[in-house]
Parts: structure tokens; sequence; C-alpha cells
């Protein structure tokens, strides 16, 4: 065998020993014999390589090579012995420790037992007020003045929204010019028909004389007493007589008539008058009702639109939680039903009752909404999120006061006393939570004592001692 093959030899046993004593035996000091030895074998196998290249030099490179197999055998049996000697060794046994956990009192210990456990679905939603007013200009102008700031408390009648008034105030005037024309065009025709009803008198009685005079004429020509010229012009003055009362009469019916048109055109000015000062008046927005600015989409210099709101009012008097609730668990509600409502952002549990049921289903999300009436509560806010929880029936289930979790980490654990009073610290999954009790799902069973109060100085494995 060659001197090559020798040290194949040698190193392939020495690391395939090494490997197995090193997975048996894992104490320190086995680990610091096996690099001592590692570090004897590096160390021959250099030399040897230096040994060759001389003998090489010399031209005796048959001797060197049966003197470095020699070596490379004397090392293969020192690292054996090596390795032989850290097997056989013992690992040293720890130093035995003294130290106790100190004995804790006064804690309270309780018995685990099934308990009663109502199943709820929860259902998110959003608050929203019951009424949220939209505040709009029904005419266009541009936004002379805004009031109102988001989170003012602003009364019934109070100026939210003033907006450029000076067109309408010139159309209220022109309409209150008109009015005053048609009135003195009344008050005219009125005059004129006065004189007019004067002249109708006067004509009546021209005619009555003109008639009176022909008749006693006509007797006159009867008996021959009087030329037919003459009774033809008593005749002439009684037609022309009839013909001026009826012209009179005539006259008056149309004055009649113009003064008919004259009130019709006062009325038609008035109504305009309105008109413009409903428009003037529309010029400053007033608040409807009582209630807070939740939103603000206006600025002076704006163009106020027909219709384009401008602030949004809500009633702090009274919000509403709009749920959804899915389609399976919808049949379980009912309208008057009183559920607990959380609400994570202010910390609170309140009191909602279902007021309305929405009848149809999204059908996107499969859910049908439902609207519960809150409590009033001062720091209600629309938008915030709301959770009700709907009755889904009832368990049993294992529970334990909130206070029994200790927290290790991102672990939770429980502490349980055995029989010999004695605190161990174990690992359980924890469920919901009822009031002030959390579900055990895994972890604990149904008998066994765990530490409830006082859980901060007890440790694992110290003794316990229940308080009174």
């Amino acid at each position: 065998m060659s001197l090559e093959r020798w040290i194949r030899l040698i190193a392939g046993t020495f690391v395939t020993l090494s490997v197995v004593l090193s997975y048996v035996h894992s104490s320190y000091w086995l680990l610091f014999t096996l690099f001592v030895g590692l570090n004897l074998f590096q160390s021959s196998l250099t030399r040897w390589c230096l040994m060759e290249k001389l003998l090489e030099r010399l031209g005796r490179r048959q001797r060197g090579g049966s003197d470095a197999r020699m070596t490379a055998g004397r090392l293969l049996v020192g690292a054996s012995l090596l390795l032989v000697a850290g097997c056989s060794g013992e690992r040293p046994a720890p130093a035995p420790t003294t130290e106790r956990p100190t004995p804790v009192t006064g804690v309270r210990v309780e018995t685990v037992a099934p308990a009663t456990v109502r199943d709820t679905v929860d259902a998110v939603g959003t608050v929203r007020t019951k009424t949220q007013v939209l505040i709009a200009s029904s005419v266009q102008g541009y936004v002379r003045e805004v009031r109102a700031r988001q989170g003012d408390y602003v009364e019934a009648g109070g100026l939210l929204v003033a907006i450029d008034e000076r067109e309408p105030a010139a159309r209220l005037a022109r309409t209150r010019a008109a009015l005053a024309e048609a009135g003195m065009g009344l008050d005219e025709v009125k005059r004129t028909l006065e004189e007019a009803a004067a002249g109708l008198r006067s004509a009546e009685a021209d005619r009555t004389y003109a008639a009176h005079a022909a008749i006693r004429y006509r007797e006159l020509l009867d008996r021959q007493l009087i030329s037919a010229h003459e009774y033809d012009g008593v005749e002439a003055k009684r037609l022309s007589t009839s013909a001026a009362v009826d012209q009179a009469q005539a006259r008056i019916r149309s004055l009649s008539a113009r003064e008919e048109q004259m009130r019709h055109r006062i009325d038609q000015a008035r109504a305009e008058v309105r008109t413009a000062e409903i428009a003037l008046g529309d010029m400053r927005i007033v608040a409807p009702a009582t209630g807070v600015v939740v939103d603000r989409r206006a600025e002076p210099g704006d163009l106020a639109m027909p219709g384009q709101p401008l602030l949004v009012l809500d009633d702090p008097r009274a919000y509403r939680l709009e749920a959804e609730v899915g389609e399976t668990a919808v049949g379980r509600v009912r309208v008057g039903q009183t559920v607990p409502v959380v609400l994570d952002s202010l910390r609170r549990t309140l009191r909602g009752r279902v007021a309305e049921i929405v009848p149809a289903a999204d059908p996107a999300s499969r859910t049908v909404t439902v609207k519960l009436d809150l409590d009033a509560v001062p720091e209600l806010r629309s938008g915030l999120f709301g959770r009700a929880r709907f009755p889904a029936g009832e368990r049993q289930a294992l529970m334990v006061p909130g206070s029994a979790l200790v927290a290790r980490g991102q672990l939770t654990g429980v502490y349980v006393v055995d029989a010999q009073g004695v605190a161990r610290l174990r690992l359980v999954t924890v469920g919901e939570r009822h009031a002030d009790r959390v579900e055990i799902l895994s972890g604990l069973g149904a008998g066994e004592r765990t530490v409830v109060e006082g859980v901060e100085p007890v440790t694992d494995g110290a003794r316990v001692t229940a308080g009174p």
C-alpha cells in the first residue's frame, strides 16, 4: 500500500471516529479531547511532508517512505488511544443546587368547572346619526361667508352660509317698483272710471229730456201745429242722446275691464316681490335644526349651485348602528330585540335595540342591513366601528377568570396547583372573553385547581397557600 493511501486511511478513520463519538457523547470535555487529537494529527502530517521533501533531495525516498509509514501508524494509534480515553471517561455530574422557590401565600385558588356559555354572532357595522341634514343652496351664487366649521354645535335658525345677494336684491327692487307702478295705474283707471260714470249719468239725463221732447213734438205734429221739419230735428236729438248713453256705457265697461287687468297686474307684481324676497332670503342659509357640523364642503368664493351640499349636520341626540348581518343569521333577529353593541374605540358596551331590518339583502356580500338604536352617550360620533352581538345558542365550556392568565411572550398559561400545593405553569389555548372570564379551549381539564388571584409573585414550582 502506498504512502498516500496510508494517509487517506488514517484521516478517514479519524474523522469517522470523531463523528460517531461526537454524536454519542455531547459533553464539552470530549470535544476538547477531539480538538487536541486533530491538532496533533495535523502537526505530524506537516512534519511528514517536510521530511518527504528532504528525502527526495537526498535520494533516499525508500527509507523516508518507510519512516513516514511508521510515523503515520504511530499517529493512528495515538489518535485512537485519545478517542478511546475520551469515550471511556464519565460525564461530570452537575453540582446539586439547594435553592427552592419561595412559598407564596395569600393567593386565591379556584377549581375549574364547566359553565354555560351563550354563543353570539358578531355583526360589524358603522355608527350613524338617525337624522343627517345636507345643507344646500336653492339658488346660484358665490359664497360670501361660511360661519360654521367642522365640530361646531349650531342651533336651529343660526346663520351658516351667506351667499352674494346683490343680484336678488336688485331683482327685489325691480319687482317692488313694478308693484308700485301697477298700483298707480289702478288708481288712474279708477279716476277715469269715475269720470265715465259721471258722463253716463249726463248722457242718460239728455236722453230722457230728448225722449220727452220728442213725445210732445209728436203730439204737436199730429195736430199740425208744427212742421215735419221741426219734428225731425227733435227726433234726431233723441237718437243722438241715446247713442251718447250707449257710448258712455261702453266706456265704463272698458274701464272696468282695465281696472280688473290692473288688479291682476298688481297681484302678479306682489307675487314677483314675494319670490324675490324668498330668493333674497335664500342667500342666507340657516340651520334647519340643532346639530353638529360634521362636514364642510364650501369656502368663501366658491360658486354655490342649486342642490349642491355645502355643509352636513348630524343630530347628536340620537345615533344608531347600521350592522351587516349574514343571511344565515338574520332569521334570529327581530324588531324590538335588545342586544349588546361593543364600541372598541370607546372601550364601552352599549345597549342596542333593533329598530329596522332592511327587507333586501346585498347580493355581493350576502348580508342584510340591521339598524339598531343606541343609548345616548356624549362620546358617540358618526363613523365609529361597532359590533352587535346577536345570540346564537348555548353550550358548556371551561372558564377561568381573566386575572388567572399569565403571558409569557406570545404564549399564555395558567398556574395549576397539584395535590401537594405546588404551582406549575401550564400553557393553554384561550377562546372568547365573556365579561371578566375567558374560555379555555385546551390545556386544562375539569376539576383542576388554578391560581386566579395573586399570580404576580407565583413562579413555576413554588408552593402556594390559599388566602382567606
